[in-house]
């Protein structure tokens, strides 16, 4: 039955609809045949939105999974108005009549989740007076980024903005045009000492998260020269 689960790899709330869930996640053997996936709130079952995505852009992405992922799944799960008052929520996968519980979160977790920014830092780089970050945000409108000190003060020099082919597939919501890759940079001298942070601000929502993927500089240039390729962001 192993060989059959369901694995989630991401789940965030909807960048438009604030009462839908989506998750992305696929199968260990690869494939969808023969698979049905359910989402219960407690033990109310809810509307799930299945979208497949399949093809060498999908096999790029897992190129480095220890299963050879065919498919790629993504559901879109419709939240009832009082979802916060429950207590989880879990998804169950199905094959060939066997039930598994493939993922679960506490509603709890789901508020929390709620008023975080979708995002993923790539790459932290310091060096010639500049700390570098690149990386990519999603949310519904614009979205300001500020690179801050150790005190928790802004430094931000320059932010560039750039399409990421690879992300339209995993947020189907997401406007044609969006640009959610970007580079943030700030002038640091060599020799300033502590913590960085970066900030994601859109709205009411405000996302802090402390800069540790830092690299000896040969990562940066692979980051900018794939970030209109497919690249895993898990």
């Amino acid at each position: 039955m192993d060989a059959h689960k369901f694995f989630v790899e991401k789940m965030r709330f909807h960048l438009k609809e604030k009462s839908a869930l989506v998750f992305v996640g696929w199968f260990f053997d690869g494939s969808t045949k023969d698979h049905t996936l359910s989402v219960y709130l407690d033990q109310e079952q809810l509307p799930l939105e299945i979208i497949i995505n399949q093809g060498a852009e999908v096999r790029q992405k897992y190129i480095r999974s220890i299963n050879e992922i065919e498919e790629e799944v993504v559901g879109i799960i419709t939240l009832p108005e009082d979802w916060n008052a429950h207590k989880a929520l879990r998804i169950e996968a199905t094959y060939q009549g066997e039930v598994s519980k493939a993922y679960a979160i506490s509603v709890g977790k789901l508020c929390k989740l709620e008023r975080e920014t979708s995002h993923y830092i790539e790459n932290c780089h310091r060096g010639e007076g500049k700390v570098t970050v690149t990386g990519w945000c999603m949310a519904d409108g614009e979205i300001k980024l500020d690179i801050l000190d150790a005190g928790k003060q802004p430094i931000t020099s320059q932010v560039e903005h750039y399409y990421r082919k690879d992300l339209g597939s995993i947020f189907p919501e997401c406007a044609a045009d969006a640009k959610p890759g970007f580079l943030v940079q700030a002038e640091v001298p060599d020799g300033q000492a502590g913590a960085f942070y970066l900030k994601m601000s859109n709205g009411a929502n405000t996302t802090i998260t402390r800069l540790k993927k830092w690299d000896d500089g040969t990562k940066l240039q692979f980051v900018m020269e794939k970030a209109g390729d497919t690249v895993r962001y898990l």
